[in-house]
């Protein structure tokens, strides 16, 4: 019986005739490191990574009522990548908050991504932080960066909370549709 797949090197090569990325999977460690040392010459640049990783901490549960130094907004869960950011983005996208109307809209079609009556706009848009709360399917979770969750993963993603595995991180922001409850902490006028 084959051993579950735990860990892998991203990778490129230096052969200009072969571009693009690879990646090899592994059981153990030990394995990783041993590919590694075999075809290290010929990589211009690698990543070792857990497949999979999970949090290592609690998922920390609020059952208060967040206070006065919280914004109550209401919006999407969804991604965000750009060109230069080298991961991908986890963002809280607020409802209401639009840029201009797309000339191309479709009235007679259902709304979609690619029939959507306006523009985004950057002040709807809020990255996942240390200190927000996120109400998910009823329940409100505190949001704590997970600093070695985010080394075990190779920082691919913009923000690691406390308490979740990659896996459902992706389940929860890629399909941008997970509508919730946000508590934003307000920023400090003085």
């Amino acid at each position: 019986m084959a051993k579950k797949q735990k860990y892998q090197i991203s990778y490129t090569l230096k052969d200009k005739t072969k571009p693009g990325f690879g990646r090899e999977l592994f059981a153990t460690k030990k394995e990783a490191a041993q590919w590694l040392k075999k075809h290290e010459q010929d990589l211009y640049w690698h990543q070792f990574t857990e497949i999979n990783p999970k949090s290592k901490l609690p998922r920390p549960i609020i059952e208060f009522e967040p206070g006065e130094e919280y914004d109550l907004k209401v919006g999407t869960l969804q991604t965000y990548y750009e060109t230069g950011m080298e991961c991908t983005g986890l963002v809280f996208y607020e409802d209401g908050v639009h840029g201009g109307p797309n000339p191309d809209f479709d009235p007679s079609k259902p709304e979609s991504k690619s029939n959507f009556r306006y523009y985004s706009s950057y002040d709807g848009l809020h990255f996942i932080e240390h200190g927000m709360i996120l109400e998910i399917d009823g329940q409100k979770i505190g949001i704590i960066k997970d600093r070695d969750f985010a080394s075990r993963d190779g920082y691919r993603l913009s923000f690691y909370p406390a308490g979740f595995s990659r896996k459902e991180l992706i389940e929860i922001f890629a399909p941008e549709t997970k509508k919730v409850r946000a508590w934003i902490k307000r920023k400090d006028t003085k």
